[in-house]
Formats: C-alpha cells, sequence, structure tokens
C-alpha cells in the first residue's frame, strides 16, 4: 500500500543566551533535510522525512518506550510531541518532559494515518520495510 507523504513541522523556543545555530544543529541532528527558519524567539522548521528519526530511535533501542508515548500524542490526524533540544544538540533523541529550562523542540506530523506513521517509525524490521514511503 502506497502512503502519502508526511509534512512534519518543527517549532523551538530560542533564548536570548542561546545561539541560534546550536538550536539549528539539535533540530538537524533529529531531521537533517529540515529547512530551517529563524525568527526572533524562536527556531522553525519543516521536513518530509522520517528516517533519521526513525534510525535513532533504532540504534537507541527505545521504540518500545517511543510507541506508547507517541500513541498519546495522537491529536485527531496528526501527532504531536516534543523532544529534548539538549540531547538533540549531541544526536541523541529523548521524548520531552516538560518544564526544560531551554524548552523542549515541538514536533507536529501529518498526512499520513498516524497509526501506520508510529508502526514505520517504533516498529522491527520486518514492518518497517512495508512502510518505506515515508523517507
Amino acid at each position: 500500500m502506497k502512503m502519502c507523504m508526511v509534512k512534519i513541522r518543527i517549532r523551538a523556543p530560542l533564548w536570548p543566551t542561546e545561539d541560534p545555530r546550536a538550536v539549528e544543529e539539535a533540530i538537524r541532528n533529529i531531521f537533517p533535510d529540515a529547512v530551517i527558519r529563524v525568527g526572533e524567539g524562536y527556531v522553525e522548521g519543516v521536513s518530509e522525512s522520517l528516517e533519521n528519526l526513525r534510525e535513532l530511535l533504532r540504534r537507541e533501542r527505545i521504540r518500545d518506550a517511543v510507541r506508547e508515548a507517541l500513541r498519546r500524542c495522537v491529536r485527531g490526524d496528526r501527532i504531536v510531541f516534543e523532544f529534548n533540544k539538549q540531547a538533540a544538540t549531541v544526536g541523541r533523541f529523548s521524548l520531552g518532559v516538560g518544564n526544560v529550562p531551554l524548552g523542549d523542540v515541538e514536533v507536529e506530523i501529518s498526512g499520513a494515518d498516524p497509526e501506520e506513521i508510529i508502526e514505520y517509525l517504533t516498529g522491527k524490521e520486518k514492518a518497517k520495510e512495508k512502510r518505506s514511503d515515508y523517507v
């Protein structure tokens, strides 16, 4: 079954003490192909690929935990979650827990069935082979 492309919106607060390039790098460590724009007080971007995030979840062996967390983040036809900005600066993925000093990075994924996206990101190898259309 051919899946439609996903649209990924990314937004992070930018505090006066932060280097915009560091926040941009944190986002790119999770979404390397993101088109990023720096505004006053924020950094935002868009992407269409979940491939790097999927690989990070596999490599860090956190697919099961992230699967359950993402299921709680479904909002209608979208998945909305946050990841830790500081962890991302060193190429690690950690779901946001809120109330962190520099703020988390908010992500909104839309354009396909949320459950299929979650399965693509967190499923085992056999399931991933079926859903390579999110690259």
